[in-house]
Formats: structure tokens, sequence, C-alpha cells
């Protein structure tokens, strides 16, 4: 579709997502007409030197993509023709695989409008180092395919949704949305799938995606899309559907499709780019992008029986977006990227990231931004489209550092940026002594010479082996060390130090739910392990076998609740 399609009374194309682009740019650059740079409001908080990634995946290179030249042409619609003639990068997605490779799928073309293939690169050492570029989706006879969504099952498949864009289809659906897979870590990739909808019962609806599905704890695929019933926009504007496959991907049936989001065939609100969490137990979250919201934020829906209903959507104060990402940490921990529309963090459309606690709310925590394009509005420059980036995803690594993606076509770059969530320590010494934990243990030996051996020797905060809980004897029998919060909260890791020098085994215990299992292994330092968000007012050692070493010991025990922000990884 041409840039200027959406303003074209003869095609009456309508599409929601270019026109607002469009409009975003063209007032920025109007403001730089008048000499305003639009950076009043841009103080928001931020990682340090947001500006330059770490890593650039595809980046201006000979007889490629180039940077942006807001010089060139007369106006706006000259100025984009005369820079979108060389392939780019655009709309990355980004998926950590079963071998441990970093895969991301982009699209890539003269311009996210038109004539994209999809690209994709590897990484084999956590997104520092990339292979070369490699096409995987190109059907000549589609001239338009764009935006992968990745996705890695649990069964170690890799998933890719997509849509194309073919204004001569027959049938009229000139947006449809397909499935491929890859049993091999994304080397080679099944035919494509058409994924039906709802909405096809319309001669000239429209479907896209944007957004990955979700793999629930019951094995149930579900897939955000978002369609629109007639091209001319006489049913309606875009809205947001779930798709549902209970068979992995094998099969999708208009029978367990949702309208989860929706203004009637009257109503005056867009809804677009949707992105899912699984928040465990049923519960799925639901984000979306909005245009003429009078609210101007994001929307959420909530379904708490597996994605069967949903709640109506509602705005989300202070949010204000486009295509949001999450990302499910380790510890149960949920991190929200998008591209910010605001202008409290710098006038473009800069990457931004917060962390979200189903339990307290968005209100819980505050946005940061991660990345900006680094170049600025000159008075001279006729069109400046520096909204024209982001479309974050991430990936969490081996040692719980999250590498983040995003394009900026200012730049001509795919980006990455490493950053690192806070730990968010529970002091327990403070809590202990101020009555809001208890300890109850059968391992209470003490001795005047060593003070500190004491039942809540494990939450001192000392890792010295005297500021322990000590038994009279070996294990077996089992040995157990109990620590009760007056308050559950939600364990996101559980650290423990056994007996430094010495090996035991035992296990480790958050909510009655077994989270870590020691087999005679020597811990000098706290170990820390993935409690999955575990809501617990209660933690338990066991220790099961001393003997080779001696009486049991349990020197420390260290909890870390969700995190509510990050920086920069150095």
């Amino acid at each position: 579709m041409e840039w200027h399609s959406a303003f074209d009374l003869l095609h009456q194309e309508v599409d929601m997502r270019r026109t607002s682009r469009w409009l975003a740019s063209a007032a920025l650059g109007m403001a730089v007409v008048l000499g305003s740079a639009g950076q009043a409001n841009a103080d928001g908080p931020s990682i340090s030197d947001p500006g330059v990634p770490d890593v650039r995946i595809e980046a201006p290179e000979p007889g490629g993509c180039k940077a942006w030249d807001p010089t060139l042409g007369g106006d706006a619609a000259t100025n984009r023709q005369l820079n979108e003639n060389v392939p780019c990068g655009w709309f990355p997605s980004i998926a950590k695989l079963a071998n441990g490779d970093l895969y991301v799928a982009y699209s890539y073309g003269p311009s996210h409008s038109n004539y994209s293939k999809i690209a994709a690169r590897r990484s084999s050492d956590g997104g520092h180092t990339w292979s070369a570029r490699q096409i995987i989706v190109d059907d000549p006879a589609i001239p338009d395919e764009k935006e992968p969504s990745l996705t890695a099952l649990r069964d170690g498949r890799l998933l890719m949704t997509y849509y194309d864009y073919s204004p001569g289809r027959p049938n009229k659906h000139r947006r449809q949305v397909y499935l491929r897979s890859s049993s091999d870590n994304g080397v080679t990739w099944s035919a494509a799938t058409t994924l039906d909808s709802l909405v096809w019962d319309f001669p000239t609806s429209q479907t896209a995606s944007d957004g990955e599905l979700v793999e629930l704890d019951d094995g149930t695929l579900l897939l955000p899309v978002y369609t629109m019933r007639a091209l001319d926009g006489s049913i309606g504007k875009w809205g947001v559907h779930v798709l549902r496959s209970n068979d992995g991907g094998l099969t999708w049936n208009r029978s367990d499709e949702r309208v989860v989001m929706w203004d009637g065939p009257t109503g005056t609100i867009d809804y677009s780019e949707p992105a899912l969490a699984d928040l465990g137990g049923g519960h799925v979250l639901l984000l979306a992008r909005t245009a003429g919201n009078p609210a101007g934020t994001m929307r959420q829906s909530e379904s708490f029986d597996h994605g069967a209903t949903w709640s109506a959507p509602v705005d989300v104060p202070g949010l204000y977006g486009h295509a949001p990402h999450f990302l499910k940490l380790r510890d149960g921990s949920f991190f929200l990227t998008y591209g910010d529309v605001s202008g409290a963090f710098a006038s473009s459309r800069p990457v931004v990231g917060r962390f979200f606690d189903p339990r307290r709310g968005w209100a819980a925590t505050q946005g940061k931004m991660i990345y900006k394009t680094p170049r600025t509005s000159q008075q001279a420059w006729v069109y400046f489209p520096s909204s024209d980036m982001s479309y974050p995803g991430s990936v969490e690594l081996d040692d719980g550092t999250v590498f983040t993606v995003y394009y900026d076509r200012l730049e001509g770059i795919i980006g990455g940026t490493y950053t690192r969530p806070a730990e968010n320590r529970l002091d327990l010494w403070g809590m202990y002594q101020a009555g809001r934990a208890t300890v109850q243990t059968d391992m209470t030996v003490t001795s005047p010479s060593r003070p500190s051996l004491q039942p809540y020797g494990p939450i001192d905060g000392s890792i010295d082996y005297w500021h322990s809980a000590a038994a009279d004897g070996p294990a077996p029998p089992v040995r157990q060390w109990t620590l009760t919060l007056a308050d559950p909260v939600p364990i996101g890791q559980v650290g423990v130090v056994l007996k430094p020098g010495y090996a035991e085994s035992a296990t480790v215990e958050a909510g009655g739910r077994t989270v870590a299992t020691y087999t005679m292994r020597r811990t000098d330092a706290l170990d820390w392990t993935p409690a999955g968000g575990t809501l617990a007012g209660q933690v338990r050692v066991s220790i099961t076998d001393s003997s080779r070493n001696g009486d049991a010991l349990l020197t420390e025990v260290a909890l870390r609740t969700w995190p509510t922000t990050f920086s920069r990884a150095s």
C-alpha cells in the first residue's frame, strides 16, 4: 500500500495504523517548520545513554539500507519517496530457541507499507554477533509479507505468524494472517497455513497480526489478531479478536474465536496491535493500541477462563503507546515494552519498558525509556519521521539479562539493548525485628561463644558460617527451618546458603511448592532459584542429608519479590 493511500479517496482505503503514523509524522514535521523541537516534556526516566544501542542487528550498508535523509525533496511525500527506495529492516520479533540461540525475524523491504519480505538472523552468543541475513518468506505472488511474530513452544517448536497485503486479491481480503512452524530451530520452515476468521463472512474484511501467540499452562495456544469487517469502514472500525488452537497450532476453529475489543458497527474507536500476557491459572491479559479513544491510552481486557470469555476493554491510565509486547521472566514477573507516544520521554516514539504486577496493577510501577533515536530535528529539515521506530520485543537470557530489539528507520537499523531487572530483595531481618516474620525450626543449637548461631541466623544478612541455624546432629532425620511472613508476597527468587565449605542435600519450598532441590551440593554463596512469582506466606528449607559432613546447618535464606524497575546492563 502506498504511504498516502489512506488519504486517497479514489481507493477508499482505511488503514488506521498507517494513517495515524502519517499524521503523527506530519504534525512533527510542521512543528519543525514552526521552530519547535517538541522536547519540552521529554523528561521521563531512562536508562543510561538511551540513544546508543548495544547491538545493531541490521545497519546501513553499501547497496542496501541508508540512514534517512530529511533534506531530500521539497515536501513530505517526495522526501519519503526519495528515501524509501532501498531495503531496510522493520518490525522485529525475537525468540530464544530450544538450542539456546536467539532468533530475530523482521520485515525487510523499502517501506513498512509496501513490498516487504520476511528475513531472519540468529545469534549463538547472546545477541552480541549475528549471522548473515536469510530471507525466510518471499512469495512472488504476494507483494507484501510483513510483521512476523515468533513464539518458542515448550516442545521445542518455533511458531511464526505474520500477515500480508495484497490489494489485487480477488476475494477482497487484502490482509490475511498466516502461520508457519519450524522443528529445527528456524533452519527450515513449514508451508504457510492461512488462519480463518469470523470476519471472513464479510466479503471485504481484513485480518492482521502484530503480537506473539501465547502457550497457556493447559497447552492452549491463543493468538491475538486485529480485524476490519469492511474495507471502506462501513461496518465499524478495527477490532481485536483472539484465535484459539487446542492441538498445538494444527487447527484453529472459528467456534473458538472470541471478539475481545470492537466498538460496534457505528463506533469510533479503533483497536489494533494487541499483545497477550499469560498470568497463570487461566488468567490472561490483553493490551491493545487504540485510535479515536478520548483518553488516548491503550486499553486492556482480561480473561479468567483460559480465554473463553473476556471483560469489556478499559483504559490503562498513563499508558500511551503502540505495539505492546509482554515478556514473562523466569521469576514470574512481566516486562512490557512498547513505542511510547506520550511525549513524556522523547518527542519521537521511543522504546519504553515497564514491569507489570497483576496483583498491584499498573500504578505499582513506572515506565523507563530504553531507546530513542539519537538524531533531533533541525530547522532546515522538511520532513523528520522520528516516529517511524520502535515495535519492540524482548527475551530473557540465561543470566537474567533482558535483551530488547526494535527498529529505527531514521538511523536505518534494527537495534538491541541489554537491561537488567533491579534486585528487589526483601529485608527479612528488618521484617523479623518488626514482628512481620517469624521462624520455626528444630535447628535450635546455640553457643555463648558463637552468639550469631541462632534459629534466626539464616535471615540476619550474613553468609558467615557461624551466622546460621544448626541442628544437634546430622540429617537424616530431616531437619526443617520455616519462615512465615505476616503478609504473603509474590516470590520471584529464593536464595540459600546451606553449609559453607561442605555439601548437603536439601529441598526448598515456597508457598507449599518445591522450587529447588539440592543433592549433596556445596553452596558457599547465595544460590538463587526462580520461584515463578508464587504468592507465598511461608518458605521452608528441609535439610535431608548432611551425614557425611557432620551436623545439619542452614546459613542463609534470602527472598526476592518481583522487580519494579531496571537499568542498563553493564
